[in-house]
């Protein structure tokens, strides 16, 4: 997964009916597409996949250090030492990718931004004058999103919420459209849906997001189709699960 390159496209040119793409740097490395990859007697299609990340209209969170390729993002060791010391390589108590930057190349944080559509209940008395009450009524209110060519930028909290959550719909999830939107670089999952039907997730980009990218619990009838997801994170390998930096010194107890 540290193959996954991205790019800025400087230049288009159409040549003979063939388009040639220009970077603003080389790629490291090659990407294989070719017909057929034969493996014993099973026969794959090979194809290298291509995303835009970008959008006009971006969402985005605060970001320290993710534009580093996601190997060199995530080489910083945690350190439970009760003092900083700046250039030894470690992420330490007090240390944050904007004071020491040697040290703490990813997320100081790791708290971006995130979207949650949810419904509620008001529930309704009914008393007369000489306050005798029963009960009266409920009115159920429900959220709807439609999200469509929209870049999520460092999006997620890590281990507490995703960058999109949809939670509790019912059947008014088919009121949730999530189309052709780019989640770019993320500390928790991208999409979580639970207790929804009907919702829509077509058509989008996942780039390096936790486990799973996108998950559905207890709901039927939603279309997932032609997403695209690179580079997935493992939480229990990722810096972050055993410590963040932070701004102050909390009891050692905090870190593992």
């Amino acid at each position: 997964m540290h193959q996954a390159e991205v790019r800025t496209i400087i230049k288009v040119t159409r040549t003979s009916g063939q388009s040639s793409v220009f970077f603003s740097e080389a790629l490291e490395h090659s990407h294989y597409s070719g017909l057929v990859q034969n493996y014993g007697s099973h026969s794959v299609q090979m194809r290298s996949h291509v995303g835009l990340l970008t959008r006009n209209i971006v969402i985005k969170g605060d970001g320290q250090g993710e534009e580093n390729s996601y190997h060199v993002w995530n080489v910083q060791s945690p350190s439970n030492s009760a003092a900083a010391e700046c250039g030894n390589g470690l992420c330490e108590v007090g240390e944050t990718s904007l004071s020491y930057i040697p040290d703490c190349i990813g997320p100081a944080w790791e708290y971006g931004v995130s979207i949650l559509v949810g419904s509620y209940n008001e529930d309704y008395t009914l008393c007369d004058q000489y306050l005798q009450c029963q009960a009266g009524y409920r009115r159920k209110f429900s959220g709807r999103l439609e999200l469509d060519n929209v870049e999520m930028r460092y999006f997620g909290q890590n281990n507490l919420r995703a960058g999109i959550e949809v939670l509790g719909l019912g059947e008014a999830g088919v009121n949730v459209s999530i189309t052709k939107t780019s989640m770019n670089r993320g500390y928790f999952r991208a999409i979580d849906i639970q207790n929804t039907n009907g919702a829509s997730i077509i058509g989008n980009l996942i780039f390096r997001s936790h486990l799973p990218m996108l998950r559905i619990q207890s709901g039927i009838g939603n279309i997932i189709t032609k997403n695209l997801g690179t580079v997935a994170i493992f939480w229990n390998t990722h810096r972050g699960a055993i410590q963040v930096c932070l701004p102050c010194n909390p009891p050692p107890s905090l870190f593992v």
